[in-house]
């Protein structure tokens, strides 16, 4: 079972990364086979590259420390900027499945 993070915005639409880091958290602990970032819920089409990194850096760091899988989505309307995402994303290595 995988589980899709919730972009938590504040009423400036700013992104909310102690709400997220929660929601990492209670994720961790309910026992699912990972969380994944940048689906559809979380908005993956409005971040900056800056709120992308800094999305990915949270989950991978939590589900490191938890050994735990992760999925980091690199959609982008811009093939080249979803290329650099790719490559972003990858070097935070994601486990390999077990």
């Amino acid at each position: 079972m995988w589980a899709s993070l919730l972009l938590p915005l504040d009423a400036d639409d700013s992104i909310d990364f102690t709400r997220l880091q929660d929601q990492v958290d209670v994720l961790i602990a309910s026992g699912l086979h990972g969380p994944y970032a940048h689906g559809t819920a979380g908005e993956f089409q409005t971040l900056t590259e800056d709120e992308f990194d800094r999305i990915n850096e949270l989950l991978a760091t939590a589900c490191t420390r938890a050994d735990l899988q992760f999925q980091l989505g690199a959609s982008h309307p811009s093939a080249q900027l979803s290329l650099d995402r790719v490559r972003r994303s990858a070097a935070l290595g994601p486990p390999r499945s077990r």
